[in-house]
């Protein structure tokens, strides 16, 4: 005797299956993906609202009338350095930054303010010249857009 279409013997057992269906129950899935939504919209408005810290009080701090003493290395367009708006030659470079920065104890830092039209492997010489004269940091300044001075690189304001 034939046996109905419909239902199949199972390869691995005598019992029929004919409740089960060959398509994947995407169910469990959409349920992982709803959670981890929940999880993301939970957690992206903290990872947007950035690091706060209220920091420490502390007697003695250097607020902006340091800026008195800070050292500027300019350089202008035709290569000329500038040690605080005064003209230095190359090869004395290092030995007046030695000079400047022998006399400090914590504050080595020089910032170093050259023309945007520089070929950079000037600045980089620049930099290693103040590396070995004793410089710890070297801090970029820039300009605001707003401002179009015509003073040389490295003259200090003020001075």
């Amino acid at each position: 005797m034939p046996r109905p279409a419909h239902r199949r013997r199972s390869r691995y057992s005598g019992t029929t299956n004919a409740g089960m269906l060959s398509t994947i129950n995407v169910t469990p899935m959409v349920d992982v993906m709803l959670v981890l939504l929940i999880i993301f919209l939970v957690v992206t408005p903290l990872l947007a609202a950035g690091f706060r810290a209220e920091l420490p009080e502390a007697p003695g701090i250097r607020t902006e009338e340091s800026r008195d003493m800070r050292i500027v290395l300019g350089i202008d367009q035709a290569g000329e350095y500038f040690v605080d708006g005064k003209p230095v030659l190359r090869a004395e470079l290092g030995q007046v930054l030695h000079a400047i920065f022998s006399m400090r104890a914590a504050d080595k830092i020089l910032y170093l303010q050259a023309d945007r039209h520089l070929r950079y492997q000037r600045v980089l010489d620049a930099i290693t010249i103040a590396r070995d004269a004793g410089v710890r940091v070297v801090a970029a300044v820039t300009e605001d857009r707003g401002e179009q001075g015509g003073k040389p690189p490295g003259a200090a304001e003020g001075r």
